[in-house]
C-alpha cells in the first residue's frame, strides 16, 4: 500500500476555499494517471457538452500542448471542478474528476511545476 504525503494548501476564490493538489495527489489512483495529452483527448471529448464548460477548456488546452499565461488560473478551476464531479461520483469511481485531475497533471508538468501553489504565489 502507497502512502501519499500531502503538500496540498487551500486557496480562496471569494466564497469558496479550493485545496490545490500536487501532481502526486491528482494522480494518485486515478485511472488515467498514465495517460499523455494524445492518449486522454479521446477519453475527455465525450464530456464535451458538460454543462460548466470546463471540459471545452481543457480539451482546447490539451490541443495546445503548450504552456499558456492563462495555464494557472485554469488549473485553478480544473481542480476545483475535478474536486464537485469527484464528491458528487461518490461512492462510484471519479471518471470524469480524474480526467480533470489528469490534465491539470498534464498542464503543471508542461509548466514545469509541481504544484499549484506555483502557480498561484507567482500572481
Amino acid at each position: 500500500m502507497s502512502v501519499l504525503k500531502l503538500k496540498d494548501e487551500p486557496f480562496d476564490l471569494g466564497p469558496i476555499t479550493v485545496r490545490m493538489n500536487s501532481i502526486e495527489h491528482l494522480r494518485f489512483n486515478n485511472l488515467f494517471k498514465n495517460f499523455d495529452a494524445k492518449q486522454l483527448l479521446p477519453v475527455l471529448e465525450p464530456y464535451g457538452g458538460e454543462k460548466h464548460g470546463i471540459v471545452k477548456l481543457a480539451i482546447e488546452r490539451l490541443n495546445e500542448n503548450l504552456p499558456t499565461q492563462t495555464d494557472g488560473k485554469l488549473v485553478i478551476k480544473l481542480i476545483y471542478h475535478g474536486q464537485m464531479y469527484g464528491l458528487s461520483a461518490s461512492p462510484q469511481p471519479p471518471i470524469l474528476a480524474n480526467l480533470l485531475w489528469q490534465t491539470t497533471a498534464i498542464v503543471l508538468k508542461q509548466n514545469s511545476v509541481e504544484h499549484p501553489n506555483e502557480f498561484i504565489n507567482s500572481d
